[in-house]
């Protein structure tokens, strides 16, 4: 796949920096990992994905109830076939918002202390704001067109469940007190932000007005598919812009396990768009959604990628205020 690269250059540089570490510590070079100490540190996380995935197998073994007309019979098993343990690409999108709601719990849940804005990097601040942003339109899209609902048993009140959840979560990281330090900042310095962010969704909806599947007859609800994710891809390029010059962003063991979930679950939107259409598709719609979206995810899988380098990088070098040492990405997961 075309995003197999950016993973492989990914693992590479990991691989290089976790060797030169334990050259420098004096240690091995490879460091098998601590499956236990990690079981034990992400313990709430591990449980709550265990649940989500007994509740996806309990829909799944539950069966596909999704009503199809007899002249798309034909066309809907050779859907089936073709995800014979999904039953569709739609099931990736509901997986990833199981991910995505423990991520934000465990995020929120994080112990009180001085620095729970650290802590909750690198999803506080801009990038939850532009994650809140997609969230509202994909919730919106389910409310109103049923077209643009996800098909196959992972589908229907279960999936809208999970996304609305995440919407209160989102909402705390973006504006919370704690993580959000625009009062801390210069006038300029914030007004500087909210102009290049403003930017960014304008040029987003110009996009995804010009580039619409055709889900539904209104070209308008078409459109907010396509803004919701190019939305994402904004919140990846300010994830990966908090980690690079935010200071504190590679800070916190919370930071280590978002930077490392962050990918695997936009992943799971990227491997959709590269496979769940073809482009006769895209030849009746308006545009090229599908082309912009696999392209647009294949960029925010990078960004996401690129700002867990950022923060091995950095993280060696940070200390917590205090004289506590952070610990870097590779002895989190190592």
């Amino acid at each position: 796949m075309e995003t197999l690269p950016l993973l492989a250059i990914a693992a590479a540089i990991w691989y290089v920096e976790a060797s030169s570490r334990g050259r420098r510590n004096g240690g091995d070079l490879l460091v098998a990992p601590n499956c236990g100490q990690l079981l034990r540190r992400y313990a709430p996380e591990t449980i709550g994905l265990l649940v989500c995935l007994c509740l996806g197998a309990a829909l799944r073994l539950r069966g596909d109830r999704t009503e199809v007309a007899p002249e798309d019979q034909a066309a809907w098993d050779e859907i089936q076939n073709a995800w014979p343990i999904l039953t569709t690409a739609d099931s990736l999108f509901a997986i990833q918002a199981y991910i995505r709601l423990i991520l934000l719990l465990s995020a929120i849940l994080q112990p009180s202390s001085n620095h729970s804005a650290v802590e909750t990097t690198p999803l506080a601040g801009w990038p939850a704001r532009f994650y809140l942003f997609a969230g509202v339109v994909r919730v919106g899209l389910l409310l109103v067109s049923p077209d643009h609902d996800l098909e196959g048993p992972l589908s229907g009140p279960t999936y809208f469940a999970f996304e609305l959840a995440a919407l209160p979560l989102l909402f705390k990281l973006a504006f919370g007190k704690i993580v959000n330090d625009d009062s801390r900042r210069s006038p300029l310095a914030t007004l500087g932000k909210f102009l290049a962010a403003a930017f960014g969704v304008a040029a987003a909806a110009v996009l995804a007005s010009q580039n619409r599947f055709p889900l539904a007859q209104d070209g308008f609800l078409n459109g907010l598919f396509t803004f919701a994710s190019l939305l994402e891809t904004l919140a990846a390029v300010a994830c990966l812009l908090c980690t690079t010059f935010g200071g504190s962003a590679s800070r916190g063991s919370f930071a280590s396990l978002a930077h490392v979930i962050l990918p695997i679950q936009q992943a799971l939107s990227t491997y959709f768009f590269l496979t769940a259409f073809d482009m006769a598709l895209e030849k009746a719609s308006v545009g090229y959604p599908l082309t912009l979206l696999q392209s647009a995810g294949a960029l925010e899988l990078g960004l996401l990628l690129l700002s867990c380098i950022a923060h091995l990088a950095l993280a060696e070098v940070q200390e917590v205020p205090g004289g506590a040492a952070s610990r870097p990405l590779a002895e989190t997961v190592f």
